[in-house]
């Protein structure tokens, strides 16, 4: 089963497409975030690809296919600078939560005189690294606005040998069905059906390995207790906007810099067959969205840090 980009158009196809792309000239000079001067290139591609794909619609078909391509990232030691800038934020940033919540786990350990000061810093420097991926990641999916893994379907190749065919409702009405069957059904390792976009892939040199700790425990409250730069918004406020769910918890607890780590969106697809199917295999997306009522939502989407390599466990389908 293979998806097409943009073969096999119809002319009333190219006709919206060319509506769409009007009207989002007419959108991007008022401002629009995702294309600030200050975004790379292939950023703006990706943003600009799901944005297109996300309204480029006929009929309730997808026209565009997303185009985009994961930027990676090697770390060491030397990627960070614990300057007097730097001291300042970390200090200033240690001294406001202190303020509000005292014995949380970022003012201890932050504040904890039995660990070496350049280990200290470097895991906080690191909190901030994966706090501005999350950010950015969140960003290019329009804060969750986009449609993005909507009606895919129409996209799949029904030719042979590597020639396109578009597919046709009743000759290939047995493929269709079989496709949308797997599209709507394949689980990941939790048992939910799990649509990714693999947005950074993080790796680790040695001398950055051998001066942090093999587990990183704080970026959930740094999320919590840092504001997105430029803004008095919270980033852990800032990542929740547009979930569908009313809180996010074990989303960002902890990670490890001795595996390859990555920046990713996922949706999961919440519908009544599933919750059906046995509840108790909700259990784990009640409890990372807060959900009361499973039902009430079509599906939840967020960004998250996973292990790169369990990429292929997190998601049922996967681009970037």
């Amino acid at each position: 089963m293979r998806l097409h980009g943009k073969k096999g158009v119809t002319w009333t196809a190219l006709v919206a497409v060319v509506l769409v792309v009007i009207a989002a000239a007419v959108i991007l000079p008022m401002g629009f975030r995702l294309y600030s001067q200050t975004q790379k290139a292939e950023d703006k591609a990706c943003a600009f690809s799901l944005l297109m794909s996300s309204s480029a619609k006929l009929l309730g078909r997808e026209l565009i296919s997303p185009e985009c391509q994961h930027r990676t990232y090697v770390l060491g030691e030397d990627n960070f600078s614990i300057d007097a800038k730097f001291n300042k934020n970390y200090d200033d940033s240690v001294d406001d939560a202190s303020d509000y919540e005292p014995n949380s786990y970022y003012v201890t350990h932050f504040k904890d005189s039995s660990i070496d000061e350049t280990t200290l810093k470097l895991e906080w420097s690191l909190d901030e690294f994966m706090a501005q991926r999350l950010k950015d990641c969140w960003v290019t999916v329009g804060e969750g606005s986009y449609d993005i893994f909507d009606e895919w379907i129409s996209l799949l190749d029904c030719g042979n040998d590597g020639v396109y065919r578009e597919c046709d409702t009743n000759s290939d009405a047995g493929f269709l069905t079989l496709a949308r069957t797997v599209w709507d059904s394949v689980k990941n390792r939790d048992n939910v059906i799990s649509y990714c976009l693999l947005c950074s892939a993080i790796h680790f040199e040695d001398d950055l390995k051998q001066k942090v700790p093999s587990t990183i425990k704080s970026l959930d409250e740094w999320l919590w207790f840092n504001p997105v730069p430029n803004t008095n918004i919270g980033y852990n406020v800032f990542l929740i906007k547009n979930t569908n769910a009313p809180s996010i918890s074990k989303v960002y607890d902890n990670y490890t810099i001795q595996e390859s780590q990555a920046i990713i969106y996922k949706k999961i697809k919440i519908d009544s067959a599933l919750v059906d199917y046995s509840i108790d295999k909700y259990d784990i997306v009640k409890s990372l969205f807060n959900l009361n009522n499973p039902e009430s939502v079509e599906y939840v989407h967020y960004v998250e840090v996973v292990d790169y390599q369990d990429l292929e466990k997190e998601c049922s389908f996967l681009i970037g």
